[in-house]
């Protein structure tokens, strides 16, 4: 076999030409498939799957792969029609593997059709391959690309999946622009900025500490943070973060300080923090917040209208009162002169 990469292949994966058997024969497109065209999350090579081979007599294109019992074996077949048909004719089929049926009935199309195993098809020491042509069927079988894929074992367990699906989100919701690819905590070497971790006693790393201090995140505190039940430390101070002082960070059972200080948050630290802080269960940094109520329920606050409101009525009321004054002093004095005039 001859080994092949090509420059349009997304994964730069290596591919081997076979050794093509007797009763095979191969078939191309006549036209360019664009990676655009490749409309498939597995994005075989446009210039694989240009190409297909189909038996030259018979109903069934049969291959087999040597492979070692004792590993785990994945596979993916890409199918793409690669002749224009007329519409009296069909191209349909059915995939055995080791003489059971593996897949439902394929129709290759216009765009590239992958059929993969959930599972593990080893367990022998030869794979036998067998595409079988349907009753209903009018044209052989064909087969553009097949892959197999061996699990890589790693010496170290990877990161819980429950902190995993949480710093994703995290990443997602504050558009995070660190070194956020991969595992957060293995290997150790690639590990996230910002993040500290251990092991449980299952052996998989757990997230107990997050510093995203000045990292220029905006809105508001991401509930995804309430699923590391193992962080201990959470550092997102001199950030531009809005909103409240969520409850759900007094829940989390395993947080021991909590640095909010320098943002734009607002309203009342919840009860159960303060409580935590008191107790000193909790180290709670909230300095920086001029919006933020710290030791209570946030008394309302006069709006801007309401002072215009008093700073108008106030003087209105005193010069109308002085007016009302100044008219009963000069009828007063009317009348009195009235009174001293008359004989």
């Amino acid at each position: 076999m001859k080994d092949l990469r090509y420059p349009d292949d997304l994964y730069d994966r290596i591919w081997e030409v076979p050794d093509y058997q007797p009763d095979w024969e191969t078939i191309n497109t006549a036209s360019y498939i664009s990676e655009e065209y490749l409309d498939n999350a597995y994005k075989p090579s446009p210039i694989v799957m240009s190409t297909a081979v189909r038996p030259v007599h018979g109903s069934s294109l049969v291959l087999s792969q040597n492979v070692d019992r004792n590993q785990q074996f994945y596979l993916y077949m890409h199918f793409l029609e690669v002749e224009d048909l007329p519409s009296t004719q069909m191209r349909k089929f059915v995939i055995f593997v080791n003489n059971k049926i593996w897949s439902y009935p394929v129709v290759p199309g216009s765009g590239p059709n992958t059929i993969y195993s959930k599972y593990s098809v080893g367990s022998t020491d030869t794979l036998l391959f067998s595409i079988n042509k349907t009753n209903d069927s009018t044209l052989p079988p064909i087969l553009n690309a097949v892959e197999f894929y061996i699990p890589k074992k790693f010496p170290i367990l990877p990161t819980n999946q429950s902190d995993v699906d949480a710093m994703i989100s995290i990443r997602s919701t504050y558009g995070v622009k660190k070194n956020w690819q991969g595992d957060p905590c293995v290997p150790e070497e690639l590990r996230w900025d910002g993040l500290d971790c251990n092991t449980n006693d299952q052996g998989l790393y757990r997230i107990i500490s997050m510093n995203l201090s000045f990292s220029g995140l905006k809105d508001e505190i991401a509930f995804s943070l309430s699923k590391l039940d193992s962080l201990q430390s959470l550092d997102m101070s001199h950030d531009d973060l809005t909103g409240t002082i969520p409850d759900f960070l007094a829940n989390m059972p395993s947080l021991r300080t909590i640095n909010l200080s320098g943002n734009k948050l607002e309203g009342s630290v919840p009860a159960l923090l303060r409580d935590k802080m008191k107790n000193g269960a909790l180290a709670l940094s909230l300095d920086g917040n001029p919006d933020l109520c710290l030791s209570g329920p946030c008394k309302k606050k006069k709006s801007h209208k309401q002072r215009l409101i008093v700073s108008i009525v106030v003087p209105t009321i005193s010069c109308l009162l002085g007016i009302v004054i100044a008219v009963a002093i000069f009828k007063h004095r009317i009348k009195a002169a009235s009174t001293k005039g008359t004989p």
